[in-house]
Parts: structure tokens; C-alpha cells; sequence
């Protein structure tokens, strides 16, 4: 005889967002960890001053974004839905960078071998024309007075 559960099996809660199901506690798992560690970096690091709080702001809501595609592409039990939003409010404004190297390696978007040398080069020689004009300006400024 196989006996039957007196209890009925509990199915996870899931949400929809612009018709992407998940499930809602892997989801808050997440994002909560990842706004958790962005809070205590930024309280942390960052230096108080409108600025520094505006860029918090913007890295924040991006490591959040982050977490949630992460949480929906990747479907995690709720400790690893923890772990990667932790890891994403850490890694924090490295996502930039990452996303940017990610781009980057399409051959359409990337920018053409030594590309980078020139534009170096360029903004070298734009520095050294702005600290003249700016020698030069100071010199006037000191005959004035």
C-alpha cells in the first residue's frame, strides 16, 4: 500500500513581470541581498556629497536591474538567488565595465585596432593647449592686479 500525504503539496509563489514568471522568493532573496551590501558599500565608501549619492543611485538601481535578469534567466534556488545578488551589490560599478567588454566583443560595435592609441593621443594634445591657455591666463590675471 502507498499511503498518500494528509497534507497537500505546496506549490512556490510565482509573480509575473511583462509576462516573464519567477518565482517570488528566490526574486526577493535577490534583490533584497543586492540592495543590502549596496546600502552598507555605500554608507562604507562614499564620500558625502551630493555627487558621490547620485552615482550610488544610479550603480544601485543597475545592480538591482542586474539581480532581477539574473534571478529570471537563471531561475536560482532561493540561497543562490543570495549569493548572486550579493555578488552583483558588490561588484557594483564592475558591471559597467563588464557590460562594456561584452559589447565591445561584437566586431560591428568594437573599436577598430589602435583606435584607443589615437584618442589618447588627441586628448594629450587637447590637455596641453587648455594648461597653455590656462598658464596664459593666469600670467594676464597677475599683471592686473
Amino acid at each position: 500500500m502507498i499511503a498518500s500525504p494528509s497534507t497537500p503539496m505546496l506549490e512556490p509563489v510565482v509573480w509575473n513581470a511583462l509576462g516573464y514568471p519567477f518565482e517570488a522568493v528566490p526574486m526577493l532573496a535577490g534583490v533584497s541581498a543586492c540592495m543590502i551590501v549596496r546600502v552598507w558599500v555605500c554608507l562604507k565608501d562614499a564620500p558625502y556629497t551630493a555627487r558621490a549619492r547620485a552615482l550610488d543611485i544610479t550603480v544601485t538601481g543597475i545592480t538591482l536591474l542586474f539581480s532581477a535578469g539574473w534571478v529570471l534567466m537563471q531561475r536560482p534556488s532561493p540561497f543562490f538567488a543570495l549569493l548572486s545578488g550579493c555578488g552583483f551589490g558588490a561588484l557594483g560599478t564592475g558591471i559597467i565595465a563588464l557590460s562594456l567588454k561584452w559589447v565591445q566583443r561584437i566586431d560591428a560595435i568594437a573599436p577598430p585596432e589602435g583606435h584607443g592609441a589615437a584618442d589618447d593621443q588627441e586628448l594629450s594634445q587637447i590637455d596641453a593647449v587648455r594648461s597653455r591657455a590656462r598658464g596664459a591666463q593666469h600670467t594676464r590675471h597677475k599683471r592686473r592686479h
